[in-house]
């Protein structure tokens, strides 16, 4: 058996992390509700008029509106992260390459758009991999 334990396997657990409380603290945000009102009229409307979402969500000008001020909001939640945590600018550029770091925003719409389902474990847990 091997146990995990490596620099990279620990970076990944540290930023996936900050990734998590970045998106929850986005999915509390007011705007984050009403881009979500938007989604659910627009699906009313397309399932009632038998339309499609996706050229629904492309074609609405609210929609789109709330999309960009979401982008917008994540690369500022990511960008304040990364400049007021050295320890997180370092493993974001020891991990994936500094030219990420106006890229990683992006985690956070991920980590919403897989609806990531997770339960904080143990610290002292160990993975064990046979």
């Amino acid at each position: 058996m091997l146990r995990i334990k490596d620099s990279k396997a620990n970076t990944n657990f540290f930023f996936s992390d900050i990734v998590r409380n970045l998106a929850l603290k986005l999915r509390g945000l007011a705007m984050t509700d009403h881009h979500l009102e938007i989604y659910k009229r627009l699906q009313q409307e397309c399932k009632s008029l038998g339309a499609d979402i996706k050229e629904a969500i492309t074609n609405d000008e609210e929609m789109q509106s709330s999309v960009l001020e979401l982008k917008e909001k994540m690369k500022s939640m990511m960008q304040e992260a990364i400049s007021t945590d050295e320890r997180l600018r370092n493993a974001i550029i020891n991990f994936f390459g500094e030219s990420f770091l106006d890229a990683l925003w992006v985690m956070i719409y991920d980590f919403f758009n897989h609806d990531y389902v997770g339960q904080k474990l143990k610290d002292d847990q160990l993975w064990f991999v046979d």
